[in-house]
């Protein structure tokens, strides 16, 4: 599993759990202890998470009650992004009404991507 998809499953168990033992997110998430350590510190360093360990219950917690930190939206390479915008200009030009309403929460984030269409191919 890759990096990026293990913090979610670490922001998800611990949405789930008040306390987290060690070796209980070591077989969840299929890692190591070392991985474990790296995960913490990207959490902590990156991503403003509080996990902090409780050695009262032998577990981890996250005590970011007031809701502090937050998980970045996707993240899309310049090729994948003018891959998706590609595919969604020569949709909506082959049946405009084809996929009309599942496009519309995307379409804020398109005059931010219009730098890109001119790297499109012509229709």
């Amino acid at each position: 599993m890759a990096q990026f998809d293990r913090i979610y499953q670490y922001k998800s168990i611990f949405s789930r759990k008040a306390f987290v033992p060690k070796l209980e997110l070591l077989n969840k998430l299929e890692i190591s202890e070392a991985t474990f350590k790296r995960d913490l510190d990207k959490l902590r360093d990156v991503y403003n998470y509080e996990i902090v360990y409780d050695r009262y219950e032998n577990a981890y917690k996250l005590n970011n009650t007031d809701g502090t930190y937050e998980l970045p939206g996707l993240m899309f390479t310049h090729k994948e992004l003018l891959a998706l915008l590609t595919i969604h200009n020569m949709i909506t030009e082959l049946e405009p009404g084809l996929l009309g309403p599942s496009c519309n929460p995307c379409k804020s984030v398109w005059p931010i991507c219009s730098p890109l269409k001119a790297w499109m191919p012509p229709p």
